[in-house]
């Protein structure tokens, strides 16, 4: 390994290069570019999921809209406590024109283990409402929260939203996992003609989109002692 220490955030491409005494083809000591994303301190990411299938989760631009609601467990997130403002989807895109395209995502804090009874329909904190364009190809897509979602612990529950939309790509896809231990953490409705409703039975399932969770750590703790006039309470 090579020690290295980034001076700046954000998107930084980065290559090697191997230097040899007598090197008959220095033409080809330079590798292609690798692009890393530097965090600034305090941000802590957690990768949950990392098949390399791809299909129409979270968002389907295989049909006109979809509705989707995941479950993501404590256990997964580990020790992640803090606010929420970034999340990252990966995703295979193959049009070379998909434009930005309206999507909302909705976080909450749920204590089902899975959806098999059903949609959560408890209040959800709306994190964005607006559009976002995924790029062509493989990409890592970060979508910066409108408000952030303060996480404490507990199982999170993320649904994402596709509007209905004129947009159409059989082969614009999204990586997502299969999970062995919950085979209910997922339901999805997609359809071109009907718009999501609750009464929507969907479909549940074991996969899961990958997704990475931004988290800034640096958040404060108030610790005393609340107490009126007469004195310190319970």
């Amino acid at each position: 390994s090579i020690p290295w220490t980034p001076t700046q955030n954000g998107e930084i491409p980065i290559r090697a290069k191997v230097s040899a005494s007598g090197d008959p083809k220095p033409s080809n000591d330079i590798s292609p570019s690798f692009t890393v994303n530097v965090q600034k301190e305090g941000v802590l990411g957690i990768q949950i999921g990392d098949g390399t299938e791809t299909g129409y989760i979270p968002f389907s631009y295989y049909n006109s809209n979809s509705f989707v609601q995941t479950i993501y467990y404590e256990d997964e997130i580990k020790e992640s406590m803090g606010i929420i403002d970034r999340i990252v989807y990966f995703n295979s895109f193959k049009s070379l024109a998909v434009g930005a395209r309206p999507i909302k995502i909705y976080m909450s804090i749920t204590d089902k283990d899975g959806l098999g009874a059903g949609w959560d329909i408890e209040e959800a904190m709306l994190v964005f409402d607006g559009t976002y364009e995924f790029p062509t190809g493989e990409n890592d897509c970060i979508i910066q929260l409108q408000k952030v979602f303060p996480y404490s612990g507990g199982n999170l529950l993320i649904t994402t939203v596709r509007p209905m939309d004129r947009y159409y790509g059989m082969y614009d896809r999204f990586f997502f996992s299969k999970s062995e231990d919950h085979s209910e953490r997922t339901r999805f409705f997609r359809d071109d003609k009907a718009e999501f409703n609750y009464e929507q039975e969907g479909t549940t399932s074991g996969d899961y989109p990958n997704i990475l969770l931004l988290t800034n750590t640096n958040v404060g703790k108030v610790k005393g002692i609340i107490s009126d006039e007469d004195g310190a309470l319970d």
